[in-house]
């Protein structure tokens, strides 16, 4: 994949590895000089020395932070749902990029089931390579097992075979399903990246008097005019960055939308739409201050 390499990812992990051995070169040539073992550096070379420490902690850190799976809770409201019902619940899961290793795949379902999803949705990659997809299809199999699940695939799902077989996934390529979850009917729709000419349509089918879905792996989505009728779109595809730096957010999204939609919850005309950063990587198997989620969406009647 290194047609898709990051080149900010790149940049981060050079400087930060040239700032470390820079720093240590200085140390070393001053204290090979005679009596210099006690001579204090200088405020440059101290501060050189510092960054390079602190950006070799930060790439370490990045190898850690694949491991450290959160839960990401946000609500929302709809006057779709009758006042004094029961909030609708759903998990959403996104870019898992499987590759082999398993770093929080095992941990999904056991943190999942405790949050209590009436309904799940993946919304797009699934793996990086052929071992990804049996580790993909495995974990699905266990995670379709808490709550209906439904998916589509995103522009990582077309090397091969149909990464929802011999799973419960409900594959939705445009045509939609229809749920009742605690009296509330639900729509629920999507289309996989490779049909963009589906999204505009696909949204028009959504009927008014229903709560709607709709997922889709880029955020470009919320580019579709009818995407105004949507109450809740769920998408990906950003990671969030996958590496992120304070105060300036994500360094990349490969996203036709750019940062405008890089990750969270955003607050559309009519609905909602979530950007999730996902659980996997790809380029480089790093993540920095954007570790692996699962979002619990809640959906409430307004007051």
């Amino acid at each position: 994949m290194l047609s898709t390499l990051s080149e900010e990812l790149l940049l981060v992990a050079f400087f930060a590895i040239v700032g470390t051995v820079l720093g240590l070169c200085l140390k070393s040539i001053r204290s090979a000089k005679a009596n210099q073992w006690k001579k204090k550096l200088s405020l440059f070379e101290t501060t050189v020395l510092l960054a390079g420490l602190t950006g070799c902690a930060c790439v370490v850190y990045g190898f850690i932070e694949p491991f450290r799976l959160e839960v990401t809770t946000v609500r929302i409201t709809s006057v779709k749902l009758p006042k004094g019902s029961i909030p609708l619940r759903l998990v959403q899961l996104t870019d898992l990029h499987c590759d082999g290793l398993n770093r929080v795949q095992s941990k999904l379902a056991e943190t999942i089931k405790p949050l209590k999803p009436d309904l799940i949705v993946f919304t797009g990659d699934a793996a990086n390579n052929s071992a990804g997809v049996l580790a993909f299809k495995d974990c699905m199999r266990q995670i379709s097992a808490i709550a209906p699940t439904f998916g589509v695939a995103g522009n990582n799902d077309f090397r091969g075979d149909d990464i929802f077989a011999e799973t419960p996934v409900v594959k939705l390529e445009g045509k939609a399903s229809l749920l009742e979850i605690h009296g509330t009917k639900v729509w629920i729709n999507g289309v996989p990246v490779n049909q963009p000419e589906s999204v505009q349509p696909s949204m028009n089918a959504a009927p008014i008097d229903m709560f709607d879905i709709f997922l889709y792996h880029y955020p470009a989505a919320v580019l579709a005019p009818a995407a105004e009728k949507i109450d809740l779109l769920c998408v990906g595809h950003t990671h969030g960055g996958q590496v992120r730096m304070p105060f300036v957010g994500a360094l990349v999204t490969n996203s036709q939308v750019g940062k405008q939609y890089e990750y969270g919850l955003y607050h559309l005309k009519k609905g909602a739409m979530f950007v999730s950063r996902g659980i996997g990587m790809i380029a480089l198997p790093v993540r920095f201050l954007a570790p692996p989620e699962i979002v619990l969406i809640e959906v409430v009647p307004e007051i």
